[in-house]
């Protein structure tokens, strides 16, 4: 029996990440035996996104996001025009930021309490959910330039998707039984 997963990533807008996403699930399906379920391409719902993310999340054991490059920053800054004393403005020119869907999903599955695993592509500005121990673990960075399935076949990815399964199984395997207080 599938597990099943809530696998949160912006729509691809090149082949790379296609491709990449294609390879994930792939992997994620066989050999770890999961399901995955992302809103509006394997699951719809009629209500508002909240609340159908929600639902489908409750579904779910585990939450993996993938920060792919959505918006490109030409020029700009962080706390442009900052006029309070010790708040500094910082350039991001040359940056990329990912969907605010990573950040929004990413803190749903948090709240619920799943086994979270979030992968940024290279070049998106690490801020909120993305940024560096925020949640006392780093997230590994993928790079895409050297081919989508770089990342996915190298030994950091098979230790860190390995290490995420056995928290996603061991989450359903405790969800399952009565809580301390059951009669």
């Amino acid at each position: 029996m599938k597990i099943n997963v809530f696998l949160s990533h912006p729509k691809p807008m090149n082949l790379q990440q296609r491709e990449f996403i294609e390879r994930l699930s792939g992997l994620l399906t066989d050999p770890f035996q999961m399901q995955c379920n992302t809103l509006g391409r394997d699951s719809y719902d009629m209500d508002a996104p909240m609340t159908a993310i929600r639902r489908l999340m409750l579904e779910c054991n585990g939450v993996l996001v993938i920060a792919f490059r959505r918006y490109w920053v030409e020029n700009g800054h962080e706390n442009f025009n900052c006029n309070i004393e010790g708040v500094e403005c910082k350039a991001i020119s040359g940056t990329w930021m990912t969907s605010p869907w990573c950040h929004i999903e990413a803190a749903m599955g948090f709240q619920l309490g799943l086994p979270l695993l979030v992968l940024r592509e290279h070049g998106v500005l690490a801020d909120g959910l993305l940024d560096r121990g925020v949640r006392g673990a780093n997230y590994p960075e993928f790079d895409l330039s050297s081919g989508p399935l770089a990342f996915l076949e190298g030994t950091l990815a098979k230790s860190i998707l390995t290490q995420w399964n056995a928290r996603v199984r061991n989450f359903r395997e405790l969800r399952g039984n009565p809580g301390p207080f059951a009669g």
